[in-house]
C-alpha cells in the first residue's frame, strides 16, 4: 500500500499543479482509492474468518490482495462444506 499512496500522493500534486483543473482525473483518482480501501476491508474480514489473519498486509499491491482475495474465499468455501464432499 505505501507504493499505492506514493502515487495517489503524486497524481494529486499532478492536479494541483496543472493549469486547469482534470475533473475526470480526480474523479478516477477519488474512485480508485475507494476500490482500495474496500478491497483491504474485505481482505481483512476474510483473512480473520478463514483463521488467517496474517494472510492481511496493508502494504500489497491491488493484485496481491486480489490474488489473496480470491484463495480465503475458496478456503472459506472448502470450510463450508460437509467433510464427505471434500
Amino acid at each position: 500500500m505505501d507504493r499505492q499512496f506514493s502515487e495517489w500522493k503524486l497524481a494529486v500534486d499532478r492536479m494541483w499543479s496543472a493549469a486547469a483543473p482534470d475533473y475526470h482525473e480526480a474523479a478516477r483518482l477519488a474512485a480508485d482509492i475507494a476500490r482500495a480501501s474496500e478491497q483491504a476491508t474485505l481482505l481483512r474480514k476474510l483473512a480473520f474468518d478463514a483463521y488467517e489473519p496474517e494472510a492481511f498486509a496493508p502494504n500489497l499491491t491491488k493484485a496481491e490482495a486480489e490474488q489473496r482475495i480470491s484463495v480465503l474465499q475458496a478456503k472459506l468455501k472448502l470450510m463450508g462444506e460437509p467433510p464427505h464432499t471434500l
